[in-house]
């Protein structure tokens, strides 16, 4: 509780306090008394005091893995995949996110560029419908996560102070992988047929081989004429 003497300056020069102003702590007690403590305590104040304790409560909701994390599945190093959260406040008052990403623990690659958040942070009204975040995986390289805590909500009360106040931090867990497309032609270029006679036909066996991890397509068209 915060205290404050006034009327000093109504007494002029003759009278003066030690202390103008302070705080009086919890459990405290804080006893004012002239310097001789002569005519002892004069006055007793009776001080109200209201308190509410509430509680804040952020639901989270996404589509988690066998582990539990938050789950991209492999996917090709340039391609992208999406996932949404469920954000929902079923406090009593409005309370704020904020997204953050940690340099967590990869093999591989940075962490900061290959996951966005949309909307990175924003106000939850109390006892309104879920929110949806968006969070976005588009690995520029190779890189593998397995349940890493590198994507923090922070949750901010605002009815502490101006600006609000930090009272949690809940760590989202993340599992994904970035490859490139592995693969091998045989016979290698240029496919020779040899000496034939004009008017008959030879085959030749072209073998496509996929040694990565995931499914591609190919394609084998004729190649323009040379100039």
């Amino acid at each position: 509780m915060a205290w404050h003497l006034s009327g000093l300056d109504d007494l002029g020069d003759d009278f003066s306090a030690s202390q103008g102003r302070g705080i009086v702590g919890p459990r405290t007690d804080f006893e004012v008394s002239d310097t001789e403590n002569i005519l002892g305590i004069v006055q007793a104040e009776t001080i109200k005091v209201s308190v509410e304790v509430y509680d804040v409560n952020l639901s989270i909701n996404m589509p988690e893995g066998p582990d539990g994390s938050l789950e991209f599945g492999t996917i090709n190093v340039l391609d992208n995949k999406q996932q949404v959260l469920s954000l929902q406040n079923k406090g009593l008052y409005d309370i704020e996110y904020s997204f953050k990403l940690t340099t967590g623990s990869a093999k591989r690659g940075d962490l900061e560029s290959p996951f966005t958040v949309r909307p990175q942070g924003a106000v939850l009204k109390a006892s309104r419908p879920p929110v949806k975040v968006e969070v976005l995986f588009h690995p520029t390289t190779e890189m593998f996560l397995e349940s890493k805590p590198i994507l923090l909500c922070q949750v901010i009360d605002l009815k502490s102070g101006q600006g609000g106040e930090t009272v949690a931090t809940i760590p989202v867990r993340v599992s994904a992988r970035a490859v490139y497309s592995k693969d091998s032609i045989e016979p290698a270029s240029p496919i020779d047929f040899g000496a034939m006679v004009k008017g008959t036909k030879k085959r030749q066996v072209l073998i496509v081989e996929n040694k990565g991890t995931l499914s591609f397509k190919f394609l084998i068209h004729r190649a323009p004429p040379l100039q």
